[in-house]
């Protein structure tokens, strides 16, 4: 996909090319999505692993690549993988990359549909999985935040406990360059419960994760994990 990308970026005339560069870190995040002009119901995640949620092709989900500036959406094609392209679209962002402008590139040109994401959130929910109608329990959501949002979770855990009630418990993780972890702490401040089954449930899931490698990482890295409990 990326040497695609590369030849597609080529193609290109630089003078369409913002001058502001993104990243793949900066879109990662949650976006408030326009089409025409007008606001989407949902918005529009862009995930570590390169998947995104809230576009779908004939309901199947998509993948993204991103570089300088160029990002092409990959659906599932006859080979069994992410390898049909199904879109380009040249970026446009805003100095503090909060908004970005996105036009179609299409043989032609580039077509201006009026597409715009806006910078909602940088936390990107990891897991929701209906739960089992025997338990009084609808799902359970977490997400990460902090410094640690923009690394790849290559290794979690399945939840098949049940939980004791709807709260919300909150987990500072460290880990290394290696995506191990170093260390769980549970922070009273941001969770709502003292709930002391609840809260080792927390410990012990986020014990489970593993990060993908980064060795341009500091030694120790730090962020949260939220894990929220809804009931029926």
């Amino acid at each position: 996909m990326k040497n695609a990308l590369l030849a597609l970026v080529l193609l290109i005339p630089i003078s369409l090319f913002s001058q502001i560069t993104l990243t793949p870190v900066d879109l990662v995040g949650k976006w408030d999505y326009y089409f025409f002009g007008i606001k989407k119901d949902n918005p529009v995640i862009f995930k570590s692993d390169g998947f995104v949620i809230g576009i779908k092709k004939d309901g199947k989900k998509l993948k993204y690549v991103m570089d300088n500036n160029v990002m092409v959406f990959y659906g599932w094609g006859t080979d069994k993988a992410y390898t049909q392209q199904e879109a380009v679209f040249v970026l446009y962002p805003s100095k503090d990359k909060k908004t970005i402008e996105v036009k179609k590139f299409l043989p032609e040109g580039l077509a201006d549909l009026n597409i715009k994401l806006v910078s909602k959130s940088k936390k990107i929910s990891l897991f929701k999985k209906k739960r089992s109608t025997k338990t009084e329990f609808d799902f359970i959501d977490e997400y990460i935040e902090g410094d640690l949002s923009s690394r790849e979770v290559i290794e979690t855990a399945r939840v098949t406990e049940d939980v004791p009630n709807s709260d919300k418990v909150v987990i500072k993780i460290c880990i290394n360059r290696d995506g191990d972890l170093l260390e769980t702490i549970f922070l009273t401040k941001g969770s709502t419960t003292t709930n002391k089954k609840l809260i080792q449930f927390g410990i012990d899931r986020a014990k489970r994760y593993k990060f993908k490698s980064d060795p341009k990482a500091p030694d120790k890295q730090y962020g949260t994990i939220i894990f929220r409990f809804s009931s029926n």
